[in-house]
């Protein structure tokens, strides 16, 4: 009866320990990161940034639109082709109160939180028919953090955000919107 009862815990134990196992290594392929609350970068250097990248297309016709904003200023770019070739710019002033009021906005929209597994982090020829959405935080050329999203859907992309409320959110932030980015055909 000892023995019995030895075994059984013996193999209650190995399966408890091929569980854990598994279990781990799962967890180590994707992680995702949430920085701290975007409310405390309002009077930093630190910027937010969106930048909406059209289908993959012949480099004449590829369009790209980064809009960038921090306590001191909004700016809004079209660029054209791979190689991106500014073709409008235009920039606003913003104030402090603004801004923490849209990183309050972006933090419930999930800004901050995506998966940063490193093979998940190219975001090039994903969704090659779609859009792709580039997000990040910025302090001057260092990247703080940086998530993607497509049109693609919500699997295809490493932000877990709720990209539709964060898009808008950043388009918002640019009064004349649609007439700075007219010369974007792609999408």
């Amino acid at each position: 009866m000892k023995f019995i009862i030895g075994f059984l815990v013996t193999i209650g134990l190995l399966i408890v320990v091929f569980i854990l196992i598994f279990r781990g290594a799962s967890h180590n392929n994707q992680t995702v990161q949430t920085v701290p609350k975007l409310i405390d970068y309002t009077n930093s250097t630190k910027v937010v940034q969106l930048t909406k990248e059209g289908p993959v297309n012949a480099d004449q016709t590829h369009d790209e639109v980064r809009i960038t904003v921090s306590n001191m200023e909004t700016a809004v770019e079209v660029f054209k082709g791979y190689n991106n070739d500014l073709v409008n710019s235009k920039t606003y002033p913003n104030n402090s109160a603004a801004y923490a009021d849209f990183l309050a906005a972006l933090d419930r929209a999930g800004y901050t939180k995506g998966d940063t597994t490193k093979s998940l982090a190219d975001e090039r020829g994903a969704c090659s028919t779609g859009v792709r959405y580039v997000m990040g935080i910025k302090d001057g050329d260092k990247d703080i953090q940086r998530f993607w999203a497509s049109t693609c859907g919500s699997k295809i992309g490493t932000s877990k955000g709720v990209t539709d409320t964060i898009v808008h959110l950043f388009v918002a932030q640019v009064p004349d919107y649609v007439s700075v980015t007219s010369s974007v055909r792609s999408f």
